[in-house]
Order: C-alpha cells, then structure tokens, then sequence
C-alpha cells in the first residue's frame, strides 16, 4: 500500500503519474458540504520508506475537481464539476 486516506479526508477519485514517480489525484467531494481537492503523492528517496502526502487544496470557485494533468510550468490542468448554483472552470494549480 502507497497511502491511506483517513476518514476526513476521503478517498482518490482519479490518479495521474507524474514527473519523478509523483502522483496526483483528485478527491471528489459531496455536494457543497466538501468541495474536494487535489492532492500530490511524493515517494519515499530510499525503498520502503513512507509516501508523503500534500493537500493541494480545491483550485477554484466550484467544487469536485475531475483527474489532473501535468502541463506546462509545472501546472496541473483539470475541470471543476458545477452545480445548481455555479458553473464548472477549468483550473490550473501548482503543486
């Protein structure tokens, strides 16, 4: 096992391998009570050590953040799910 998400935190929604081995995921949310956020997975420098976990936070004014690619200057693009009373964005965030 890479990580355990806690019972606060939620679980991986969707997962991108990146640079280096890094993984980045998102946290789907539920409804307006917890809009979600992307996280980052940094693995250990020596073999069986600990995965550090980052909370990214949620990127923008809607919530539930879909998977996320790496891009340009670092970033990861996605999309933003809306909801009855906002629209979906596109995002890009620094990890």
């Amino acid at each position: 096992m890479i990580y355990s998400f806690s019972k606060q935190l939620g679980g991986a929604s969707y997962i991108t391998v990146g640079a280096n081995g890094v993984i980045y995921g998102t946290n789907f949310g539920s409804i307006d009570f917890n809009p979600g956020y992307v996280f980052q997975l940094t693995p250990p420098a020596t073999g069986g050590g600990a995965w550090t976990f980052k909370n990214l936070g949620n990127p923008g004014p809607s919530r539930n953040p879909n998977g996320v690619t790496p891009g340009i200057f670092g970033l990861l693009y996605g999309t933003l799910n809306g909801g009855d009373t906002d629209s979906g964005a596109v995002f890009g965030v620094y990890p």
